[in-house]
């Protein structure tokens, strides 16, 4: 079937994020935001300039890795960026993760 992907299952997904650590990141500073792991769906609400998309960009950099250049660290010095995470994989394993902004070796 066109736009299917036949590696998920429908209602699964292969990782889960139960927890975004922010540790150093953008503005925030020790925050963690913790997600229902029953819940099919996380909506994120907040005013204007709380942090929706740093949190939204956390993950991704938490994931992936920090680009070259962040727009986050304007409060932290880019070499004291951390940001964390606690995921669930879709066999029940968990991973705890934490990286750093830099070059090489960024996964602590």
């Amino acid at each position: 079937i066109a736009g299917r992907c036949p590696r998920y299952t429908r209602g699964r997904s292969p990782v889960r994020i139960e927890e975004l650590v922010l540790e150093r990141y953008g503005l925030f500073t020790d925050r963690t935001l913790v997600f229902d792991p029953q819940a099919s769906l996380h909506i994120v609400l907040g005013a204007n300039e709380a942090g929706k998309t740093s949190a939204l960009s956390a993950i991704s950099d938490l994931l992936f890795g920090f680009g070259a250049r962040t727009p986050y660290d304007f409060r932290h010095d880019a070499r004291q960026l951390r940001i964390g995470g606690r995921l669930r994989h879709s066999s029940g394993s968990l991973v705890h993760a934490r990286r750093r902004k830099g070059n090489k070796n960024t996964l602590v």
